[in-house]
């Protein structure tokens, strides 16, 4: 979800923005933009099934392009570490300002860290309160071991959104006050 916002507010800005699902296990960004997902996607490239063009498709927003994962196949891993894989980010590269990858949690599955090495930055998301610290931890340790460019750390489920209804709660009338 993070990455389709981000790459949402880059092409709002007038970027030209491509997202690409790598998520090929299980795939969601086709559902958050409406897409089709089983009619040619990052899968059905990588295994030379259809061209980049065809792989690409058309959102709302001018400037946002997607590569949907395409069809969930054996041995995801294998996939993304093809010679196909790592030149598709330079293709991509050549039309648009912004290639924004989509990638399972990073302790979950070796996507992640195999496509660490194609990509400029990391940008890490961990969720409040859910993430343990611990976990957090081996998740950067393991991205150091590849070498990670790290970008930053985002972080999902802060309350900070509540703000207001924050001080709703605790605002009371001073006294004398009606």
């Amino acid at each position: 979800m993070l990455s389709s916002n981000l790459a949402l507010s880059l092409a709002q800005s007038g970027k030209k923005v491509i997202l690409v699902d790598c998520d090929l296990r299980v795939p969601g960004i086709h559902k958050i933009f409406d897409l089709q997902n089983n009619d040619g996607g990052l899968s059905d490239y990588l295994l030379g099934n259809i061209t980049l063009k065809k792989s690409i498709k058309r959102t709302i927003h001018d400037n946002l392009h997607v590569i949907t994962a395409g069809p969930v196949t054996k041995k995801p891993a294998l996939l993304l570490e093809s010679s196909r894989m790592k030149s598709l980010i330079p293709k991509l590269s050549e039309d648009y300002e912004y290639v924004l990858l989509d990638t399972p949690a990073i302790l979950a599955v070796s996507d992640s860290s195999v496509l660490t090495p194609l990509v400029d930055g990391v940008l890490m998301v961990t969720r409040l309160g859910v993430t343990r610290k611990e976990k957090l931890t081996v998740a950067i340790e393991q991205m150091k071991f590849v070498k990670a460019r790290f970008i930053g750390l985002a972080i999902n489920g802060d309350e900070s959104a509540n703000l207001y209804s924050y001080y709703a709660r605790r605002m009371t009338p001073l006294q004398g006050e009606k």
